[in-house]
């Protein structure tokens, strides 16, 4: 008796163990402390600096990156106003890309694009009046 009790308090552990890590392979949270966004299967995770912008790019685990090809983001300004910009890509950090913040106007929302392997992948952000992300 007290080895099946045995056996069983051993597989409900097993169990939940293999719960746990499958939630933490598929975690959904910032990784940089920014705003994430999940769109074609890929995460775009945008974190706001005093100047620019970083947009990380991630892919789920499992999952081969594939080719980027135009990088660019869109600046909605308060006043309905908008600007594009191009992203450049980080030459230590491949999966980030930056651009800078524009001068002039307040930022209302951004939109950033990517191709990959020729598919679209759109992410929208929302700024507070303040230009903080929220």
């Amino acid at each position: 008796m007290k080895k099946i009790i045995l056996v069983f308090c051993v597989l409900v552990m097993m169990c939940v163990l293999s719960l746990s890590s499958y939630g933490q392979k598929h975690s959904t949270h910032s990784y940089h402390g920014g705003q994430l966004r999940t769109t074609g299967g890929y995460q775009i995770e945008m974190v706001k600096s005093i100047d620019s912008l970083n947009f990380y790019l991630t892919v789920p685990q499992g999952k081969v990156m594939g080719t980027i090809t135009a990088p660019a983001v869109e600046f909605v300004f308060t006043d309905k106003q908008n600007t594009n910009a191009t992203l450049t890509k980080d030459k230590r950090d491949l999966n980030r890309y930056t651009v800078t913040l524009p001068k002039a106007g307040a930022v209302d929302h951004v939109i950033v694009s990517f191709v990959i392997d020729g598919k679209p992948v759109v992410g929208g952000f929302k700024f507070d009046e303040s230009g903080r992300s929220k």
